[in-house]
């Protein structure tokens, strides 16, 4: 569900989004430090869940909460 609401909900762009985030979880800002290493992990994640969407989809099916669906799944996996 954070995933979700973090897309749905966080900003524009990734950098709006990981900052959404990252002040749900951590309960403070990234610090000028730590972005870029988030940044990178996410295009990791994205890249990984693009190439495999099987993957991704498996992922999502997982927990209580119905996905919500207008969400490309690979994105929504990698968040």
């Amino acid at each position: 569900m954070l995933a979700q609401r973090t897309l749905k909900e966080g900003g524009a762009d990734d950098a709006a989004k990981i900052d959404y985030l990252a002040k749900r979880l951590l309960a403070r800002p990234l610090s000028e430090a730590e972005k870029p290493i988030v940044a990178a992990s996410l295009a990791d994640l994205l890249a990984f869940y693009k190439a495999k969407p099987d993957d991704a989809a498996k992922l999502l099916v997982v927990g209580e909460s119905k996905r919500d669906e207008s969400l490309d799944a690979s994105t929504h996996a990698a968040w």
